[in-house]
C-alpha cells in the first residue's frame, strides 16, 4: 500500500531518541561548564550547544535527508512532491520553530545572567532549561496532533518546509 511509506510515527520517535543519545555528550559537557559558576563561559557553552544541535539537524537533513537516528530507523526527509532532498533553505525552515524557541529562551538567559545581579548561576540555568523545555513541549504537542491527523503524517515543520518523512529501504 502506497500510504504505508508515510506511517513513520514510531520510527520518528526512535530516531529522535537516537539523535538525543548522539547529542547527549554535548549537553552533558554544557552542564559541567554551568557548575564552574562562570557566567560568560556558561553562556558561551549554551550558544555552542544550541548551534551544534541546530546544525546537526539542518546540515544532515539538507545534505542527506537523514540524521543518524533517521538513517538507523530507515526514514528520510524529502520534498513532498518530488521526493528529492530538501536542501539547506528548507532544512532551515524545517528547524525554524526550534530556532525561535531557542532564541526566546536565550533572550531570557541573557537578561537573567547579565542584567539581574546576585542570581545564582545554577538557578538561572535551571530557569532557562525549564523555559526551553516548556516551549519545546508545547510545540511538540502541536506537532504530534498535526502529524497524526493527516494522511502523509506531516507535522507543522513539514508543512512549513514542504517536506515529508518517508520509509526508505
Amino acid at each position: 500500500m502506497e500510504t504505508d511509506i508515510y506511517r513513520t510515527f514510531w520510527r520518528r520517535l526512535w530516531a529522535a531518541i537516537i539523535d538525543g543519545i548522539v547529542l547527549y555528550p554535548v549537553g552533558f559537557a554544557e552542564s559541567y561548564i554551568y557548575s564552574t559558576g562562570n557566567r560568560y563561559l556558561s553562556f558561551a557553552s549554551t550558544l555552542v550547544v544550541v548551534s551544534l544541535c541546530t546544525l546537526y539537524f539542518i546540515v544532515l537533513h539538507a545534505k542527506y535527508g537523514q540524521t543518524l537516528g533517521k538513517k538507523l530507523m530507515g526514514i528520510k526527509v524529502t520534498d513532498v512532491n518530488s521526493m528529492e532532498l530538501i536542501g539547506p533553505r528548507r532544512a532551515v525552515l524545517r528547524e525554524l520553530p526550534w530556532l525561535i524557541a531557542s532564541l526566546v529562551a536565550l533572550i531570557f538567559l541573557v537578561v537573567q545572567l547579565f542584567f539581574i545581579d546576585g542570581e545564582d548561576i545554577v538557578v538561572v540555568f535551571e530557569r532557562y532549561n525549564n523555559i526551553a523545555s516548556s516551549i519545546s513541549f508545547m510545540w511538540l504537542i502541536l506537532e504530534l496532533v498535526t502529524m497524526l491527523t493527516n494522511s502523509k503524517r506531516r507535522a507543522i515543520h513539514d508543512w512549513m518546509a514542504n517536506s515529508v518523512v518517508l520509509k526508505v529501504k
